[in-house]
């Protein structure tokens, strides 16, 4: 089951939070006296497998912010389509 969830585009951290429950509910229902044993005890998950390299904006990058800012105010202030915060 926890597979399929993997294969149907959940997330790794998605999928063990989700397996992090029903061992709860799991559990709980053996104290209970509801079953005998666990069955999401001997699960595991598949390993998480590499994340996505992370891009990083570089110095020239970040000093450009103020620049695009700038042009953008300059640009709504001559629209002439008037939203409905401005209108």
């Amino acid at each position: 089951m926890l597979n399929a969830k993997l294969a149907g585009g959940l997330s790794w951290a998605t999928v063990h939070h989700l397996q992090c429950v029903l061992g709860k509910i799991m559990g709980t229902a053996v104290e209970w006296g509801y079953i005998e044993v666990n069955p999401v005890r001997v699960t595991r998950l598949p390993r998480q497998g590499r994340q996505k390299a992370k891009s990083v904006l570089t110095p020239p990058q970040v000093r450009l912010f103020p620049l695009i800012s700038a042009a953008a105010a300059n640009l709504a202030e001559f629209s002439p389509r008037k939203t409905p915060a401005t209108a």
